[in-house]
């Protein structure tokens, strides 16, 4: 990156705050048209003069779709930020080891971390990925904050390792043996904002997880309460890297994209696809044109969630 385009860079870093915060109040003039709009429909009985049906649905779709379109806008104002894409990433992306980029970070953290935390680490080498090393140990930070915030004030263990599955996709784990989380939480954990520790901003796993969609990863969360949580997350090594692995043989398919899912007390191993199972959740690449949450038969409280990115090439 060159003088100019760094130049540029931060200036969108300097402009975002003040674009986000006039972003927040147009969606929040939208919603306050489209509650008022539908509170209209609500009248009983109905007023013709006031309520028209028809009228009332165009106000709601137009108001939803303007609204739509600015956060969008601001979606694309900041793709150079957090796009690995050539071409759009102000930040070249690099072909990089996860590995060595992941035991180098958990060295450091051993000594930023609290004294407390038991630490057990195995870092097997896996095949080279695309991305960005530094929105990486921006995500494995996160994770690892959310890891040692979970742990109770005596301390705990963290474990956090590198492996390749029967696919030779890159595998991360980190686990604790923390609190845990209920269903609800569960569902709820990596959306924006959302925290049920007081003072806490509530955006670390949401972060993490946008990080990693965005290098066209899978990432899952499995928490019970008193089983500590354990985090999950695969990727595609390059098709380079991917020839340099070890071939490891693969299990039968049943679908050219899916493979049933397993079933061990609550966890459910991650799919390239996954298929939406009983105690999962499945989100939307962020290229889709919606990020409708996709629910299959939910039970009331999930022990895991599956988050996906379809791999494109």
């Amino acid at each position: 990156m060159n003088d100019s385009e760094r130049t540029d860079l931060v200036e969108r870093l300097t402009n975002l705050g003040h674009l986000a915060s006039g972003v927040g109040h147009n969606v929040i003039n939208a919603f306050a048209a489209i509650v008022s709009s539908a509170e209209l429909l609500r009248l009983d009985p109905p007023v013709p003069s006031v309520a028209d049906p028809v009228a009332i649905a165009e106000t709601i779709i137009n108001t939803a779709l303007d609204a739509s379109n600015v956060a969008r806008r601001l979606i694309d104002y900041t793709r150079p930020v957090t796009s690995i894409e050539t071409g759009q990433a102000a930040f070249c992306p690099a072909e990089l080891a996860l590995d060595a980029l992941v035991g180098e970070l958990v060295s450091g953290e051993k000594s930023r971390a609290p004294a407390a935390i038991r630490w057990e680490t195995r870092f097997d080498p896996v095949p080279p990925m695309k991305g960005h090393p530094a929105q990486l140990r921006s995500m494995v930070t996160h994770l690892l904050n959310n890891a040692y915030e979970s742990l109770p004030s005596g301390g705990g263990r963290v474990a956090v390792s590198t492996s390749t599955d029967s696919r030779g996709w890159n595998v991360l784990e980190i686990r604790d043996d923390g609190r845990g989380m209920e269903g609800p939480t569960l569902e709820r954990s990596v959306e924006p904002f959302f925290s049920t520790k007081p003072g806490h901003a509530g955006v670390g796993l949401s972060i993490a997880n946008g990080i990693w969609r965005r290098h066209r990863g899978t990432l899952s969360i499995q928490s019970k309460p008193g089983d500590g949580t354990r985090i999950r997350l695969c990727v595609e090594p390059t098709r380079e890297g991917a020839g340099r692995a070890t071939a490891r043989p693969a299990p039968p398919r049943r679908h050219p994209s899916r493979r049933p899912a397993e079933s061990s007390t609550g966890s459910r191993t991650l799919n390239r696809d996954p298929a939406p199972t009983r105690d999962s959740r499945t989100m939307d690449p962020p290229s889709c044109p919606t990020k409708a949450l996709q629910t299959a038969s939910p039970s009331p409280s999930p022990s895991a969630l599956v988050f996906s990115s379809r791999a494109r090439r």
